[in-house]
């Protein structure tokens, strides 16, 4: 006969609290860092003795908390993040089950110190499970924040200690931990400390350029230099950050670090719309290292999924898996028709008598080695403002790669076309079928394209010519297959007919920075006659600024 119901006593119930929280010391860390950066943290330190066991300390710069709250802080469903269940929908903080720090201070000797702004000192309570509701609040020295004390854990649950890993595996997990947190808190320091001795700090990173070297130095050099970086945006989602496919060291999980709404989530919609857009690039069962960031709705998703809120549920899985699937696909192309892109080699300049004196020789090396002139800027992602001998001189940037990709296909006409596979295969597809024939994909070859047909309208392009590097492919192959159906003695001025659309040429891999320019400038060079009077070019004079 099975026993009455009963109520559990108080401890018990604080226990398994515990147990649903508390996996290791890395799940302590974990839910003391979200609270520190929940306060707008823009400091943290954190500190462990032996693993996590011994000691586990996390001070922050945060708002702190009010001397009346902090007995509150450490009973079970109290929190400062929810009063509603309709907040549950349209959370928009990293915790907020109002556990964390109560089933904490229920397996270990636990001390929260903390001091709001405007107040002389701080406070401080001391729990253990025992007096866990008759705590007393003291005043402390302390500078403004919150700092939390965790010591000898386990130690009245000596069971669950047998079940911790090696103090190396602990520690471990644990500096995941807080790497995670690093990998998207940006603007926050992070300072991390083990058995008294600074293992690493990471400061601040509000640029672009510091947030890559942040990144570097947690998932090291060869991710970054593999990885290729997307930024898409869609009606209230948004997707950015890096994916390197086929990386060696891809198989720790840090690796594999999506945050949604900058919580670290595991979640599979996402997970396979990343497979399936690289299932060329990286087929199932290789490596795949990615590190992105995506924002949406809150009530577009629900963390209250699992105890640990490192799962998310989806209003519209399928929206989400599309959405991704298309910016990832997107990102991927875009990188593929500039990473094979071999450039041509310059002819090095003419030199200069050594008995020239030292300034002019200078300034004629410079203007022989760079007669269309320097880069001063890039405005409006369509003209180049250029320094010369002559004066200044505006080039429309769609005219000249035009030009180029004309030119250089002349030259390699009589040669033998230059081809460069797509790092990821493009599919085409057509509103209607073509007529199409192994001579049609014969003749595109001769051009050096490789574009099978898959279906009665779809295509896949595999490879272009080298020189049509800046032609945004998706507009211009459909075109491209209507007027070789539609002329059967198509040759190589129809092609430049289909080329002299200049909208064709697409603005995404343009030159950004100076070095980039200058690859361009050298290769219109390259090919360019002076006095370079093109229709891509305007020369304004030295007489001409004057006036």
């Amino acid at each position: 006969m099975t026993s009455r119901i009963r109520a559990l006593p108080k401890d018990v119930a604080n226990q398994i609290a515990a147990g649903e929280v508390i996996e290791r010391p890395a799940s302590i860390v974990k839910e003391l860092l979200e609270n520190s950066l929940d306060a707008n943290a823009s400091h943290l330190s954190i500190d462990i003795e032996e693993e996590g066991c011994f000691l586990i300390r996390v001070q922050d710069d945060g708002m702190g908390i009010h001397r009346d709250d902090l007995p509150l802080a450490i009973l079970q469903h109290a929190t400062s993040k929810i009063s509603a269940l309709s907040d549950l929908a349209k959370l928009s903080t990293m915790g907020f089950r109002g556990e964390a720090l109560a089933s904490i201070a229920a397996v270990s000797l636990f001390t929260l110190k903390s001091r709001c702004e405007g107040e002389p000192h701080g406070w401080q309570i001391l729990s253990s499970p025992k007096n866990q509701e008759a705590v007393s609040v003291t005043p402390v020295a302390h500078p403004f924040g919150t700092t939390v004390e965790v010591r000898e854990l386990f130690f009245n649950t000596p069971v669950r200690r047998k079940f911790l890993r090696s103090a190396k595996t602990e520690g471990m997990h644990i500096e995941k931990w807080v790497k995670r947190l690093a990998l998207v808190f940006f603007k926050t320091n992070f300072k991390f400390t083990s058995m008294h001795k600074r293992t690493w700090f990471l400061p601040k990173a509000h640029s672009f350029s510091e947030q890559k070297r942040r990144v570097e130095i947690i998932l090291g050099h060869s991710f970054l230099e593999q990885a290729f970086y997307l930024e898409k945006e869609a009606v209230g989602l948004k997707l950015r950050g890096w994916l390197a496919p086929n990386l060696k060291s891809a198989d720790d999980s840090l690796y594999q670090s999506l945050f949604v709404n900058e919580r670290w989530v595991k979640d599979k919609i996402v997970t396979h719309a990343i497979r399936q857009a690289l299932s060329e690039l990286c087929p199932l069962g290789s490596p795949l290292a990615y590190l992105l960031f995506l924002d949406c709705d809150p009530s577009a998703c629900d963390v209250n999924v699992h105890p640990t809120k490192c799962e998310v549920r989806w209003e519209e899985p399928r929206h989400m898996h599309d959405f991704v699937w298309h910016s990832v696909r997107e990102g991927a192309v875009s990188r593929s028709q500039s990473a094979f892109y071999e450039e041509q080699a310059m002819e090095p300049p003419p030199k200069l008598y050594a008995s020239q004196p030292a300034a002019l020789q200078k300034e004629k090396e410079k203007n022989s080695a760079h007669p269309l002139g320097h880069p001063l800027a890039l405005f409006h992602n369509r003209y180049m403002l250029v320094e010369n001998s002559e004066g200044l001189a505006i080039l429309t940037l769609s005219k000249a790669l035009q030009w180029l990709a004309r030119e250089v296909l002349q030259k390699e006409r009589a040669l033998g076309v230059h081809a460069s596979p797509l790092l990821m295969p493009l599919p085409i597809s057509l509103n209607s079928p073509l007529p199409w024939t192994p001579t049609q994909e014969s003749l595109l070859a001769s051009f050096g394209f490789d574009m099978p047909c898959t279906g009665p309208s779809a295509f896949i392009v595999r490879k272009i010519p080298t020189a049509l590097r800046y032609v945004d492919m998706i507009l211009f192959v459909p075109g491209l297959l209507r007027a070789v159906c539609k002329n059967p003695a198509f040759n190589w001025n129809d092609l430049f007919e289909q080329i002299d659309d200049s909208t064709l040429f697409s603005l995404a891999h343009l030159p950004e920075t100076k070095e980039t320019m200058e690859e361009l400038l050298a290769k219109l060079e390259n090919h360019a006659e002076p006095p370079f009077r093109y229709p891509w070019i305007r020369q304004f004079t030295f007489s001409d600024l004057e006036s």
